[in-house]
């Protein structure tokens, strides 16, 4: 009886140290705040130019996400090996040109290589490069970080949310995005009874979101109930042991029956 009170006591009192030391383990997640700082539809409109503003926070990152319109898979095309002299040659390939300018009048230009996957193929068939966005001018509009511009899908809110990341803000105020998609259509009217070229710029994208993003690190104790429970546990462990100390050893005379 003795025995398994010391075992029982000296069991528990090891479990409680465990919990108690568990219930301190910390781990570190990285917490989203998103929000849509500017979103845009175009309707049918021909443009190869478009200007938006939006205001963010100091040390927000800047998103942007868009859906091209159909004829951007139209002719003409450049050839661009992406990324530049180690990547693959491309053969239709455009590019949107990109300037933000914050209220201080810094500017970051950026370029978005835009594969075209198959020509003629409509709106589907226009592709952003996802591995190398061109940093034309860096001249403090954005801080951009390293790795930076890159792609990024971001869960929020049960949703998710597909997006290029630019750079930070690097002061809170109104920023401006200036956009240029340098190219033309070519298309063939019919006119005066016979087929004439006509040139024209392509529609603007349908639709335009502009996000800004927080990122913050929050510390969690999975286990903190265990750290609650521990000490509990420890102590029963402890007053079970010294009554087991406590408890005289029963000892047995020669010759008597057990």
């Amino acid at each position: 009886m003795k025995k398994a009170i010391l075992v029982i006591g000296l069991i528990l009192i090891i479990s409680g140290t465990i919990f108690s030391y568990a219930g301190k383990t910390s781990t570190q997640v990285l917490q989203h705040q998103l929000r849509v700082a500017r979103f845009i539809t175009y309707g049918k409109d021909y443009s190869t130019t478009w200007s938006l503003d939006a205001n963010f926070s100091e040390g927000e990152y800047v998103g942007i996400d868009f859906r091209p319109a159909a004829d951007w898979s139209l002719p003409q095309f450049d050839e661009e090996i992406l990324p530049p002299v180690n990547g693959t040659l491309y053969e239709a390939v455009k590019r949107l040109e990109l300037n933000v300018t914050n209220l201080q009048g810094d500017l970051t230009s950026f370029t978005v290589y835009l594969v075209i996957t198959e020509p003629y193929g409509g709106a589907g068939a226009v592709t952003i490069f996802p591995n190398y966005f061109n940093i034309t001018f860096q001249g403090g509009g954005l801080i951009i970080e390293e790795n930076y511009p890159k792609p990024e899908t971001i869960f929020y809110n049960n949703t998710h949310y597909s997006m290029i990341l630019l750079g930070k803000a690097p002061f809170s105020g109104n920023y401006n995005f200036s956009f240029l998609l340098d190219y033309k259509i070519i298309d063939a009217v019919w006119e005066d009874n016979k087929t004439k070229p006509w040139i024209h710029d392509p529609r603007l994208p349908p639709y335009f979101w502009i996000y800004g993003l927080k990122e913050s690190i929050e510390t969690n104790y999975p286990y903190s109930n265990l750290g609650y429970l521990g000490p509990f546990v420890a102590g029963v462990g402890a007053i079970l042991f010294v009554c087991g100390l406590l408890i005289p050893q029963k000892r047995w005379k020669k010759g008597s029956k057990r």
